[in-house]
């Protein structure tokens, strides 16, 4: 099964109590979006990769569907030139609710709008304090989108190289400024990951990819 068939039929289960003419016309807005041939990284590919580690991770949360849904929603608005696809995200949910009728005061609303816009900074005190670990879901949620930078160093530079596409209207000099400065908050900060699973396995190794990637940049 490839990508995009997996992640339709992932979204046909977690639509399927609503409309079939909901759930298909908003299956063509987010295959859509996401196979935009400027998507180097932030494509179907990405969401897929997130759903592996939802579905080894299933049993630990407590509102699937809300974490399903902000999975396929989080990166609907990806311009690397503006400053809130987040909330323009967040908004493209809202229009899907309101087409599936999904009340604003749910929890499934509530749940979904707050996991978006935490993508914004990806950090939550977890983050922030040492020796605290998150089991929430919005800790697991946050980790699945990261975990790409704890993957092996050919797979992250890969990822990489996919960000700097994305970013091909800025010269080198220029990108190789902004990025330094975002992989040094990585590093600045007690975890990059918020669960105790994410942070054995993946930590270590992306702090060493980050510092990595660094160097080459400044090099």
């Amino acid at each position: 099964m490839s990508c995009s068939s997996d992640l339709k039929a992932r979204w046909e289960v977690l639509t399927s109590s609503y409309s079939s003419e909901i759930s298909e016309k908003w299956w063509l807005k987010l295959e859509e979006e996401y196979s935009q041939e400027s998507r180097k990284y932030h494509n179907l590919q990405h969401i897929f990769q997130i759903f592996q580690h939802y579905d080894r991770c299933s049993s630990n949360l407590q509102s699937k569907d809300a974490v399903a849904f902000a999975v396929f929603f989080h990166d609907l608005t990806y311009n690397p030139k503006t400053s809130d696809n987040e909330e323009k995200s967040t908004e493209i949910f809202k229009n899907f609710a309101k087409d599936a009728q999904i009340p604003v005061e749910s929890p499934l609303f509530v749940q979904v709008t707050d996991l978006i816009l935490l993508t914004k900074t990806h950090l939550t005190d977890e983050h922030m304090e040492p020796g605290k670990t998150g089991c929430e879901d919005k800790h697991y949620f946050l980790d699945f989108d990261m975990a790409i930078l704890g993957n092996s160093l050919e797979d992250y530079n890969v990822y990489s190289e996919q960000i700097r596409q994305e970013y091909n209207f800025l010269s080198d000099l220029m990108y190789n400024a902004l990025r330094v400065k975002v992989l040094k908050s990585f590093l600045q900060i007690p975890y990059i990951f918020a669960t105790d699973e994410f942070r054995q396995k993946y930590e270590e190794q992306a702090r060493q990819n980050i510092q990595a990637e660094i160097e080459r940049l400044q090099g």
